[in-house]
């Protein structure tokens, strides 16, 4: 009878592992694997030199990630509160009032004693009414000895004290400029009007003050650019300068010394210019003198005397006297009996206000032989 063996083989058996485990290790595969590769490459000493460095910048990114990560579930957690309340966003933003102020003076160059009208003019361009509004007007200048500070309110306007939109309201003021103001330095010139407006109020019933102000004003002085001209027989002191008769006698010639001083008070002079004519029975006997670069010079053809100046400092008080003369003899006519002898008539200046940038006219009374030392005399006498 035969055996028959039977051979079992055993195999081992697999356990199958849950899905849950399969997907955390595949997970932990995924940043482990990676991070092992990476460590070896840039973190480990004996392979790479600025291992270092890689750690401190990876440090870095991975707070930044952190931070960023923490401050978006703060927001997540603690999310913004905004208003649906848009009639109070409105009421904030749009219905307030808004002021605009024009302060309007008028000419830009004046006059000293002019009489001056200011206009303020405020106009609500806001959607609400503005309350008790105060306009301050400043005024600064040498030839103004008003107030500095002017207050307008609504006891002197009583439409001040409510501006509803789009209404407007002006206020004026009127003053007169002194003038003449006395300098005590070489370096007051050039004086100016400096002014502007501001406006206060209140809108309902915040009782916070507001203000605005206008543009600021600069109104330029004119200065006053003279010329005196006069005759001498005599100067100050009593000594004789002219030769001949004087008073003159018809026919008989007598000569006369005729002097020109420029002057300007606030602003400087330049290209100064003066003219004069020589009647027929006056003439130039070629001497003068000047107390500048350029003399006096004469034209024998139209008889025109002219003296011409660059420039006349201001104010003149403070300069030695810018002068010319030059001497003159008259032979006068016998219609001219018992009349002051004209000298030199048609004397015109003119000049550029240095300051204003105006040029100046000024026409000068005739020079005669009544002098400076007897102005009442110098009436010719008949033979």
């Amino acid at each position: 009878m035969s055996e028959e063996i039977i051979k079992v083989e055993s195999k081992p058996v697999e356990k199958k592992s849950r899905p849950v485990a399969r997907i955390a290790i595949g997970t932990l595969n995924i940043f482990l694997v990676p991070a092992k590769k990476r460590f070896h490459r840039f973190y480990h000493p004996q392979k790479n030199n600025n291992w270092l460095w890689h750690i401190i910048v990876d440090g870095l990114l991975a707070l930044a990630i952190i931070l960023t990560t923490v401050f978006n579930v703060y927001i997540w957690l603690n999310p913004p509160q905004y208003t649906n309340d848009i009639s109070s966003l409105l009421t904030a933003n749009f219905y307030q009032p808004k002021l605009a102020v024009v302060l309007k003076t008028g000419n830009s160059i004046v006059n000293p004693g002019d009489q001056l009208t200011y206009r303020v003019k405020i106009k609500n361009v806001g959607r609400a009414a503005a309350q008790d509004i105060a306009i301050n007007l400043y005024i600064d200048s040498e030839l103004y000895s008003g107030g500095k500070k002017l207050i307008f309110t609504s006891e002197q306007a009583p439409a001040l004290a409510e501006l509803k939109p789009n209404a407007e309201q002006e206020v004026t003021y009127t003053f007169t400029l002194n003038k003449n103001f006395v300098q005590q330095t070489a370096d007051q010139t050039q004086p100016v009007i400096a002014s502007y407006a501001e406006v206060l109020f209140r809108s309902g019933n915040d009782l916070k003050e507001r203000d605005i102000v206008s543009d600021k004003s600069i109104q330029k002085i004119r200065s006053d650019i003279g010329l005196e001209a006069f005759s001498r027989y005599q100067s100050a002191e009593g000594e004789q300068l002219g030769i001949g008769l004087n008073p003159p006698v018809v026919g008989s010639a007598t000569r006369y010394w005729i002097f020109f001083a420029a002057a300007t008070n606030y602003n400087d002079a330049e290209n100064l210019t003066v003219t004069g004519h020589l009647p027929d029975n006056v003439r130039f006997t070629g001497r003068s003198s000047a107390l500048s670069e350029e003399g006096i010079s004469y034209n024998p053809n139209n008889r025109m005397i002219i003296w011409q100046l660059d420039r006349v400092a201001a104010p003149t008080d403070f300069y030695p006297v810018v002068g010319a003369s030059l001497e003159v003899e008259i032979t006068p006519w016998p219609n001219q009996a018992g009349q002051t002898g004209i000298l030199i008539d048609n004397i015109k200046l003119t000049a550029t206000d240095s300051f204003t940038g105006e040029k100046v006219e000024k026409i000068i009374i005739d020079v005669t032989t009544a002098t400076a030392e007897n102005p009442d005399d110098g009436k010719i006498k008949s033979k």
